[in-house]
């Protein structure tokens, strides 16, 4: 899983969890600029749903 923060680093914490087979910038690329005024945002992008395609495969391989 990997995410993205934006926004107002003293404002109080949104995170943002898409909709099943999107990606953040799908889901919420149209309003970020507002809440980001407002909010500190953590955008998250599920295993291979972001731009890159990479998939984490098990909590044993995770880097630590």
């Amino acid at each position: 899983m990997k995410f993205e923060e934006f926004g107002e680093e003293n404002g109080k914490t949104m995170m943002l969890l898409p909709g099943t087979c999107c990606d953040w910038q799908t889901n919420f690329g149209t309003v970020l600029p507002r809440l980001s005024a407002k909010y500190q945002l953590i955008c998250v992008n599920y295993d291979g749903f972001d731009v890159g395609g990479s998939i984490f495969p098990d909590i044993m391989e995770m880097p630590v």
